[in-house]
């Protein structure tokens, strides 16, 4: 069986890589940078990781009787929520500061806080922070994952990867792009985005469980390279040529570059690096946009060359900061809190 004790330290830099590709993609709006021009591919990359990674650190959980609502609660939303919710917090600051009170509806702070989208057009499934919208999709999958997916067999997964991607095209095709998912008029995209991706990940774990999948040794630096390559495209998202390379990249390139990107990496140092760069792309990718809007603020008169660089200097600290000193401390005393609490049940129970 293949190896599954080691972090799989290169799809955490993968991460990092992407994170940031989508803080450039965002942050240089407005200027004439062509810096990851298809940026937004990204996100189904951190799909493709996520049904790998969740595959391999809980579905022999689940199924020996993790409960789906433990899933859910004391795992997923463990994990996503605390960011979540300290970026919707400084996402209202952002706002207010800059000038777009408007967007800090009471109705709108509701929603975000208990992760319902909205179903306002033409401002986003998450209007106070643009960037939550994956997260919505993420869980969704986690919730497929945990009811439905983890009973089928490898077969049943890969037609439903086809399935989803004919509906993945379509979209496409329908909206113009692959940039989509992130507005309630383009919420099929974003379905047919996450089930594609996620259970190709699915998919990925299952055959490398059963040594069905090659090891590439020195994968983890080839990998970063070809992300780069498929996110620095130049032709325009709605272009011919950029919709066809798009599809290439999310259906073949990057259930690739998983895959290359899997086996061991023996340094030290460099799996400490990759691990960094792990945790820090949630951060970095729920930070950006308020951090992007209080530089834009602070630095009005400057031109947006000077805005951008900005945001680049100001959110990978940032995203150090609130990592260290919020995210894993809080995850720690609720997970704590969560343990002792099913410990009492179990010891009252009768």
């Amino acid at each position: 069986m293949a190896q599954q004790s080691h972090r799989y330290a290169a799809l955490d830099l993968l991460r990092g890589i992407a994170a940031v590709a989508v803080l450039v993609f965002h942050a240089q709006s407005g200027t004439g940078w062509q810096l990851f021009t298809h940026g937004y591919l990204a996100v189904d990359l951190f799909f493709v990781v996520s049904g790998f990674v969740v595959s391999a650190a809980y579905e022999r959980r689940l199924n020996a009787g993790t409960s789906f609502a433990k899933f859910m609660v004391s795992i997923r939303l463990l994990r996503l929520y605390p960011l979540f919710l300290l970026s919707t917090l400084f996402s209202i600051v952002s706002l207010y500061i800059s000038g777009h009170v408007g967007l800090v509806h009471p109705s709108f702070l509701a929603r975000e806080l208990l992760l319902v989208p909205s179903t306002a057009p033409f401002l986003g499934l998450y209007p106070l922070n643009l960037a939550q919208w994956s997260i919505f999709f993420e869980l969704v999958a986690n919730a497929a994952h945990a009811a439905v997916l983890r009973k089928l067999g490898v077969q049943a997964l890969v037609g439903l990867a086809a399935t989803s991607a004919v509906a993945l095209i379509a979209c496409q095709q329908h909206y113009g792009s692959m940039d989509m998912g992130a507005g309630v008029e383009t919420f099929a995209g974003g379905l047919a985005r996450v089930f594609f991706s996620y259970t190709a990940g699915m998919i990925l774990w299952r055959l490398w469980s059963s040594d069905r999948l090659p090891q590439f040794k020195g994968g983890w630096t080839v990998a970063p390279v070809l992300l780069l390559g498929c996110l620095c495209i130049t032709a325009p998202k709605t272009s011919v040529a950029g919709q066809i390379v798009d599809l290439l990249a999310v259906m073949i390139l990057f259930p690739a570059i998983t895959v290359v990107s899997l086996a061991g990496i023996r340094s030290l140092r460099v799996n400490e690096f990759c691990a960094l760069a792990g945790n820090l792309s949630y951060p970095i990718y729920l930070l950006q946009l308020p951090i992007f809007w209080l530089c834009r603020k602070a630095l009005h008169g400057y031109g947006y060359d000077v805005v951008t660089v900005a945001t680049l200097l100001v959110t990978i600290p940032a995203s150090l900061a609130a990592f260290h000193y919020y995210d894993k401390p809080v995850r720690a005393w609720i997970g704590g809190r969560l343990k002792m609490r099913s410990q009492s049940l179990a010891a009252s129970a009768p």
